[in-house]
């Protein structure tokens, strides 16, 4: 039986260390001020419920 080639994981690390400065950008983290916690209930408070009612143009003279 043979040593499976590709079975080395843990063995060697996949990328060598980064060294000096990072070039990543750097996330900020998630918080109320910046909208990033939050169910969006707030974001749809400008939008107004539709008006279901059809508007009907008014009659001026009754038809025959």
């Amino acid at each position: 039986m043979r040593a499976n080639p590709n079975s080395r994981q843990g063995s060697v690390p996949a990328m060598p260390p980064v060294r000096g400065p990072s070039t990543q950008p750097n996330p900020r983290p998630p918080t109320l001020d910046n909208r990033g916690i939050g169910n969006g209930e707030n974001l749809r408070r400008e939008q107004q419920t539709p008006n279901l009612e059809p508007t009907r143009p008014p009659r001026d003279s009754p038809r025959a």
